[in-house]
């Protein structure tokens, strides 16, 4: 909520408090302060809302005025206001389950299947109609066969189920078609993969559906095809696929184009968005969400005048999990995704869950909260929907405090967004400190990004930099500090802790950093997940905290962060006497290195060898064990992102890579994680049987991935 005023002395206003009052007049008290520094020269507060204040009661804000002599002059709100929830309880379904299926024919919800627990082995064939005017939902025939992660639509008196996980836990590749007037089942033309995970959506004026996405069962691959059923020749088509495949997204046809959004895929969670336009048969990239969201539920709201905006709700955090409750908002006209205030969200956090739309309600259905299945019905209204402000503040979003080096150009990214219906921003910086320069680049979604460059000298060190930026819609503006910390730092290098190759790493790699004055003492890690400070000392990639193994005072053994971004990265060490060492490193895909015995990234390598993954043998290796090959067992760091078409399945990244043992072919089994010590790799390798015969003796081994060759080593066999 945006509060405005205007404030005025004969000499100046110094400052302002912000504060809520519950009730009018002589009952009218102070519950909260709400700021108690404002700026003098502010006329504006944004308030978000607590969760915790009370729905129903009548509440005023009050500011005050203080000028430069401590005098003070109030005023409270013109108008009186209550809180309410946009979210809204509907009842009861009859069994909580996860991933139902769940459609509308535009009065009542159907719902079927899901699973009652985190396995598809509870997966149940209940069916069920809840009607918003009922008292309680009502049983209808059961499924032919119980489904879960399976998708409905609903198109000309029949719900379509294209396929799903069974109790059994393996797919049904059959289109389910259920009859709303006789309560009865049947079957269509099959569709022409088994997916799961998928989207189904209903096109009415072209007599269709469209299954978009999910994962193929038997292969594992996560799907970006599209297939098309045409209810007419009961037929299935392929149409253009997606940009990327998606599984547990969001699809809807809106004004006769099919939105997709969110998800996951083997690279992570998704925030992004496309559209098809049936007639140019051609997908477009639209803005993205503001968070990777998979497992949730949507529908179509329009404002009073007609404003059109795509809203998904719930769902989880496609990276890490987490349950939301948040609701976020596409205006189709903007292409911009809003995300929406707090009085948008759910009343239950619910993930794994669906839902449809119903009498100009949006039905959230089922699901998980992270501990229980959920219960209960809520629904949002639909029509004339109220943004709590058309034109908000513009948003800028800065680092509180940088640090800078002496002699080293730091680059600062701020990022400026406006939620409301402009585009007309303006981001401008004040009291650049000198030599410093600062651009503006307009993006697509109409934000704004500003990146300031600076290079500091030694008549900067040990100053502090005060600089303000400032974002302006045209109307209302925001306002922010950002301290720079000027440093002295000496030199560091880091370099590949495997083979010691320096200037390249890759996420999730083993680096080493060498340099002088790194810690005040000796420490190792002694826990799991490793910390990011050991002995007071500490290391940040581009401002990500590194995981660290060890520290000294001339060696500091790191994790380079998982989500470190690709390119140039500064390294920074601080130590707890708060002295920093600074350098760099360029961020790669992959850099594959193979540990050896004596820590030089030469020589004899880090190796066992075993015939039955029982017992293990170190070197000298046998070729054969009993007739049987032997496999070699090499440990490495950098490997385990390679390109791969299947990166997830049993054998990791092996199809990439290629190794020669005493330079013979020799076969791989698996390359990829290790699965037991942070960014350890492992090389599962079978012995060539023409070794064999030749006597005791150092071979070498030359391992490629993807055409890049990792340090040579050798190991002993006999």
């Amino acid at each position: 909520v945006t509060a405005r005023w205007r404030s005025q002395d004969n000499r100046a206003v110094a400052r302002h408090r912000v504060e809520l009052h519950l009730g009018i007049g002589a009952a009218s008290r102070k519950i909260n302060d709400l700021n108690t520094e404002l700026p003098g020269n502010a006329q504006s507060f944004n308030w978000v809302i607590s969760a915790g204040l009370a729905t129903g009661t009548e509440y005023r804000l009050r500011v005050i005025a203080v000028d430069d002599e401590g005098a003070e002059s109030e005023a409270f709100s013109s108008n009186v206001f209550t809180l309410a929830r946009r979210w809204s309880s509907a009842g009861n379904v009859l069994q909580a389950v996860q991933r139902p299926a769940v459609t509308s024919d535009g009065q009542n919800l159907f719902i079927f299947g899901g699973r009652t627990g985190t396995a598809s082995t509870g997966t149940i064939a209940l069916a069920q109609k809840v009607n918003p005017n009922a008292a309680s939902p009502e049983t209808l025939a059961p499924m032919p066969v119980g489904l879960n992660a399976a998708d409905a639509a609903y198109l000309n008196g029949k719900i379509y189920l294209a396929g799903g996980i069974n109790v059994q836990v393996t797919q049904e590749q059959k289109l389910f078609v259920y009859d709303v007037a006789a309560n009865s089942w049947t079957t269509a033309a099959a569709p022409p993969a088994d997916l799961y995970l998928y989207s189904l959506v209903a096109d009415e004026a072209r007599g269709a559906l469209y299954q978009v996405g999910g994962v193929e069962f038997a292969s594992g691959d996560v799907s970006r095809k599209v297939y098309r059923y045409t209810i007419q020749t009961d037929r299935w088509d392929e149409l253009p696929p997606m940009s990327v495949p998606r599984r547990g997204h969001e699809s809807a046809l809106i004004s006769g184009q099919l939105y997709v959004a969110g998800g996951l895929n083997d690279a992570g969670g998704l925030a992004s968005a496309e559209v098809l336009d049936f007639t140019a048969q051609r997908w477009t990239t639209l803005a993205s969400m503001s968070a990777p969201r998979r497992y949730a539920l949507n529908g179509l709201a329009r404002t009073a005048d007609g404003r059109a905006f795509w809203l998904v709700a719930g769902g989880e955090n496609a990276n890490n999990s987490t349950p939301f409750a948040m609701t976020e908002a596409f205006d189709l006209a903007a292409n911009r995704w809003l995300p929406l205030d707090g009085s948008f969200n759910l009343a239950a956090v619910r993930s794994l869950t669906a839902g449809a739309s119903a009498n100009g309600f949006l039905f959230a259905v089922a699901g998980f909260n992270g501990a229980n299945n959920v219960t209960t019905l809520e629904r949002l209204p639909l029509n004339d929907l109220a943004l709590s402000n058309p034109n908000q503040p513009p948003l800028l979003v800065v680092p509180a405090t940088n640090l800078a080096f002496v002699g080293a150009e730091m680059n600062l990214t701020v990022n400026g967004y406006d939620y409301g219906l402009t585009q007309n921003l303006s981001l401008t910086a004040q009291s650049l400190p000198n030599g410093a320069s600062f651009e503006t680049t307009a993006n697509r979604d109409g934000s704004v990004t500003g990146r300031l460059r600076w290079t500091p000298t030694a008549a900067d060190a040990n100053r502090d930099a005060t600089i303000t930026f400032t974002l302006n819609d045209g109307q209302l503006s925001d306002a922010r500090a950002v301290t720079l910390r000027v440093k002295n730092a000496a030199p560091l290098a880091a370099v590949n802790a495997a083979s010691y190759r320096s200037g390249v790493i890759a996420p999730e790699q083993i680096g080493s950093i060498f340099g002088a004055e790194l810690a005040t003492q000796t420490a190792t890690a002694q826990m799991t997940p490793l910390p990011t400070t050991l002995s007071g000392t500490s290391v940040t990639v581009n401002g990500l905290a590194a995981p660290l193994f060890f520290v000294s005072p001339g060696q500091i053994n790191f994790l380079m962060p998982p989500s470190a971004a690709l390119g140039t990265a500064q390294i920074v060490v601080r130590t707890a006497q708060d002295t920093y060492s600074l350098g760099s490193v360029e961020i790669v895909p992959m850099v594959p290195a193979l540990f050896t015995n004596d820590a030089t990234g030469q020589g004899a390598a880090v190796a066992l060898a075993t015939a039955d993954a029982i017992t293990f043998q170190t070197a000298p290796f046998d070729i054969t064990v009993g007739g049987r090959p032997n496999f070699l067992l090499l440990f490495g760091t950098g490997l385990r992102r390679a390109a791969t078409e299947h990166p997830n399945d049993a054998n990791g990244v092996a199809e990439t890579v290629r190794v020669t043992i005493e330079g013979q072919t020799a076969n791989v089994l698996y390359a990829g994680a290790q699965g037991g010590f942070a960014g350890l790799d492992q090389l599962n390798i079978e012995f060539p049987a023409s070794l064999a015969g030749r006597g005791e003796r150092n071979v070498e081994v030359v391992v490629l991935v993807n055409g890049v060759e990792a340090n040579r080593v050798t190991v002993r066999v006999k």
